[in-house]
């Protein structure tokens, strides 16, 4: 879509919102296209130090706003649209089909092995594979959490990785697995990690 709107002049303003830098993705993509119309809010975590709505929407008063992200953002935004009026598009990044709930592993155990560091990560049932890699200090990037932007996917080589996400196509699937969301039918899923 933005590609679109700069090919054709049409004018347009990213305002991107995330915890800290570390976790905000595509920024090496996103700023050569927005240049000084992207503004970046970091919050921390913290909701009392979240991006003002009101005055975003305020801001924008004759804009068409698209937003996507979690959906307490979307519906947050949702109704500062609807008290102040304007037009709003919304693109979930827990649709149906994809996210954390359907991630964490539900055909019992199994074991992670980590081909380019040699080690071996425990997946427990009701675990995701991104909280057993944390649990042993293995920070991968990740940024929706829901398998819809691709950050966190990464290539397997053996096992049977269940595919939760809404990224990947399944040519795509057949190499790579979207490690938010995964779970894995086999016992062993052999990562290039």
């Amino acid at each position: 879509m933005a590609h679109h709107c700069r090919h054709n002049a049409i004018p347009m303003k990213l305002y991107y919102c995330a915890r800290a830098p570390e976790t905000t993705a595509f920024v090496n993509h996103l700023t050569p296209l927005f240049g000084e119309n992207m503004l970046v809010h970091y919050d921390g975590g913290d909701p009392s130090k979240s991006i003002d709505l009101t005055e975003l929407v305020a801001n924008e008063a004759n804009a068409q706003l698209y937003c996507c992200g979690p959906r307490g953002l979307m519906t947050a935004l949702a109704e500062v649209v609807d008290l102040q009026g304007g037009s709003l598009i919304t693109e979930d990044f827990n649709p149906a089909g994809a996210g954390a709930d359907d991630a964490a592993s539900k055909d019992g155990d199994f074991t992670l092995e980590l081909l380019r560091s040699g080690l071996t990560v425990d997946v427990c049932e009701g675990q995701t594979i991104i909280e057993a890699l944390k649990a042993v200090n293995i920070d991968v990037e990740t940024s929706c959490e829901a398998g819809v932007c691709g950050t966190c996917v990464v290539d397997y080589l053996e096992g049977e990785p269940v595919h939760n996400d809404v990224v990947l196509m399944p040519d795509e699937q057949e190499t790579s697995v979207a490690l938010c969301v995964a779970g894995c039918k086999s016992k062993k899923l052999v990562l290039d990690l």
